[in-house]
């Protein structure tokens, strides 16, 4: 009993579900705009050129992208929306603290 047992986990229970290589809210996003391309083409080949056209030009990217750091595409896409760091600037440590003014007036 002293000696330490390893036991292996499936992947599945460690990881986060992923759809295509891509996590769940990417890939809806993905399969909106492949909606919104048949919507607007129908079924002509210029659906078929763009499908392909995303799939190659934006799903591979991010699918790489995603492996390397899985929230680097959300991170961008909420530095994209907000238009700011992700992180808000602090103020230097060394900065003077302002002065307060009192809660109760010291004249009536």
């Amino acid at each position: 009993m002293s000696r330490k047992e390893k036991h292996t986990v499936h992947q599945s229970l460690v990881e986060d579900p992923t759809f295509g290589g891509v996590p769940r809210g990417q890939f809806f996003i993905e399969v909106a705009v492949c909606l919104l391309i048949f919507n607007i083409f129908r079924a002509s080949i210029m659906t078929v050129m763009l499908t392909a056209g995303f799939y190659f030009g934006i799903h591979r990217p991010l699918k790489s992208a995603y492996k390397r750091d899985p929230m680097l595409v959300e991170l961008w896409l909420m530095k994209l929306f907000k238009n700011q760091s992700y992180y808000p600037p602090q103020p230097d440590i060394n900065a003077g603290t302002e002065e307060g003014q009192p809660s109760i007036p010291s004249r009536l």
